[in-house]
């Protein structure tokens, strides 16, 4: 083998070695990340134990975590546009009312209590009743 020959294929060793532990060095880096989402979620599964939002896991994860919006977004699958949603809406009037309703007719499911409300000028969605009536529920 001449001399030439000899370094060129050196050269082509040293190249693929360099190669090599940059694609090392990336596995790595991307083994540690996935470890520490799989240690995040397992986190937010064991301290909530199905009983928090999926918006709350992120919440928990940005902040035990240092997490990114996105990343934890994206851990939990839902939309980043969605953790970020404030609703504008008041509803506290329509909860007043259904207090009032609830505590003069108790035996009154969230259905009539809507017919109730129906009935009072108030044209309420019963999805929307059904999510503020849990609690005063018997």
């Amino acid at each position: 083998m001449s001399k030439s020959r000899h370094t060129q294929a050196q050269m082509s060793q040293a190249q693929e070695a360099k190669q090599l532990r940059d694609e090392n060095t990336k596995l790595r880096k991307l083994v540690a990340d996935l470890s520490l989402d799989k240690e995040a979620l397992q986190s937010v599964i064991r301290e909530t134990a199905g009983a928090r939002s999926l918006e709350g896991g992120c919440r928990a994860s940005v902040r035990e975590y240092a997490f990114s919006k996105r990343r934890a977004c994206g851990l939990m699958t839902i939309a980043v546009s969605s953790y970020r949603y404030q609703s504008s809406r008041c509803d506290e009037p329509l909860r007043t009312r259904l207090v009032e309703l609830a505590r003069e007719k108790p035996r009154f499911g969230y259905r009539r209590l809507h017919v109730l409300l129906g009935r009072s000028g108030g044209g309420h969605l019963v999805a929307a009743i059904s999510t503020h009536f849990p609690e005063h529920r018997r």
